[in-house]
C-alpha cells in the first residue's frame, strides 16, 4: 500500500540484526492507519520492536501530505478531512478504514508501552550485546565530565527509568568502556522520550469528539509536555557524540 515493495523480499528483522553486527544502529519509522490495517497491527509492531535492537522507534499515524498520490486518492473518495498540520497527537485528517476510535486508543497504548523504562532499556540492551565495539577514542574535555555529572542526577538519580540506567551503563563498561558514552546518550535519549510519550499518550486524539481541528489549537500549548528542543536531549546536544551511521528504514 505503501509502495514500499522492497521490504517484501526481506526480513526486516535479520536486517536489523545484520545491520547492528556491523556497527550500524538503526532508527525505525512506523506508521499506522493505512486502510489494510487491523486492530491487530499494534499488536504486529510491538511483537517485532520487542525482538529487535532498535533503541529509538518512531512511530506516528499515517498522515495525508498534500500533493501526494494518498491525498489525491482520499480527495476523490472524500475521505480528506483537512490539509495536514503535522501534529501527530490529534485526529488523523482523513477517516480512516479502522474505526478511528480503536486507532486512536491502538496508537495511543502502542506509544507507551514502547516508552517505558523497561521495554526502552529492552531494546538499548538488545542492540549492546548485538553491536560491534565502536572505532576510535576521542579526548575527553571538560564539558563531556560535567555531562556526566548532570545524567547522573537527572537520570541516574530522579530519572524515570534511574535502576535501568545503571544497569546499561554496567553492561557498557563490561562489553567495552568504548560503550559508555553510547549508554550515557542513550539514558538521556531515553529519558526525554519516556517523559515526553508519557505525557503525549494521554492527549492523542482529545479533539475527537468535536469538527476536525488541530490538537495545538484544541488544547493549547501548556497542555503539551516541553518540545524536544527544551528537554534533557537538547540540554546536552552534541555532548559525547561519537562518529556513528544511522541507517533511516
Amino acid at each position: 500500500e505503501a509502495g514500499k515493495k522492497q521490504n517484501l523480499k526481506m526480513d526486516l528483522g535479520e536486517v536489523v540484526d545484520r545491520l547492528t553486527r556491523v556497527g550500524l544502529e538503526v532508527m525505525g519509522g512506523f506508521i499506522v492507519g493505512f486502510d489494510s490495517d487491523t486492530a491487530e497491527v499494534f499488536e504486529a509492531q510491538r511483537t517485532f520492536l520487542s525482538r529487535t535492537p532498535i533503541p529509538l522507534a518512531m512511530v506516528g499515524m499515517l498522515t495525508a501530505l498534500p500533493g501526494t498520490q494518498l491525498s489525491r486518492r482520499l480527495e476523490r473518495e472524500g475521505r480528506l478531512r483537512t490539509q495536514s498540520t503535522g501534529d501527530q497527537f490529534g485526529r488523523p485528517n482523513f477517516e480512516p478504514s479502522m474505526n478511528e476510535r480503536t486507532l486512536l486508543n491502538g496508537y495511543a497504548n502502542l506509544m507507551r508501552d514502547l516508552y517505558t523504562a523497561d521495554s526502552y532499556y529492552d531494546r538499548c540492551e538488545a542492540y549492546l550485546d548485538r553491536a560491534t565495539a565502536p572505532l576510535g577514542r576521542r579526548r575527553i574535555e571538560v564539558r563531556d565530565l560535567l555531562t556526566v555529572l548532570r545524567t547522573s542526577l537527572k537520570v541516574g538519580l530522579i530519572g524515570s527509568g534511574r535502576k535501568r540506567y545503571w544497569r546499561l551503563l554496567v553492561r557498557a563498561f563490561r562489553r567495552t568502556p568504548r560503550f559508555v558514552p553510547w549508554a550515557i546518550v542513550k539514558g538521556i535519549m531515553g529519558e526525554h522520550m519516556i517523559q515526553y510519550t508519557a505525557g503525549c499518550a494521554p492527549t492523542i486524539g482529545a479533539s475527537d469528539r468535536g469538527p476536525h481541528r488541530s490538537h495545538a489549537k484544541s488544547r493549547g500549548p501548556s497542555h503539551r509536555p516541553r518540545s524536544p528542543h527544551s528537554t534533557l536531549a537538547a540540554e546536552w546536544r552534541g555532548s559525547l557524540s561519537w562518529d556513528r551511521a544511522v541507517v533511516l528504514l
